[in-house]
């Protein structure tokens, strides 16, 4: 959380031998669930690798553009 009120994701990243078998979309769902159980406010992130981008629209992150950079941000339900 930051002062206005955002959290972050930022630096994901699995080693090469435990890619593809789930455990980052795992780890990024669990976070957002933790979050959104303690806090209700907008989470966001920034991704260039186009891996990363796919697993971030598979949770529910749409993207949205800013100038020239790309975020995705999503509004999680609680469950």
């Amino acid at each position: 959380m930051n002062e206005f009120n955002t959290a972050v994701i930022d630096n994901v990243y699995t080693v090469p031998e435990y890619r593809n078998k789930g455990y980052a979309t795992a780890v990024i769902r669990h976070a957002l669930k933790e979050h959104r159980f303690r806090f209700d406010s907008l989470v966001f992130l920034y991704a260039y690798n186009e891996q990363a981008k796919r697993i971030y629209q598979k949770i529910g992150f749409k993207k949205i553009r800013l100038g020239r950079l790309e975020f995705w941000n999503a509004w999680l339900d609680k469950r």
